[in-house]
């Protein structure tokens, strides 16, 4: 697990702690070919006792730790 910052929030600097994967999604199975790896991202925040949120990633196995969080956590407007 790594600590990340993401944002400056109203009153504080908002950061979590997050874990990231390499996965191949189930949903293709019976065509072997098109698996593709993707990226898990799981949050658990400190203050919690399991974790809470989770997302799957088709970006390339390149990105960094940082700029994948960054893309998990934009707000939607």
């Amino acid at each position: 697990w790594r600590t990340v910052v993401w944002r400056e929030g109203s009153a504080d600097f908002l950061s979590s702690r997050f874990a990231r994967v390499r996965v191949s999604v189930g949903h293709n199975k019976l065509i072997p070919e098109t698996l593709r790896p993707e990226w898990l991202l799981v949050e658990w925040p400190e203050n919690e006792t399991d974790p809470t949120k989770y997302w799957l990633a088709t970006l390339p196995e390149t990105i960094g730790f940082r700029p994948l969080v960054d893309l998990a956590k934009l707000r939607w407007r």
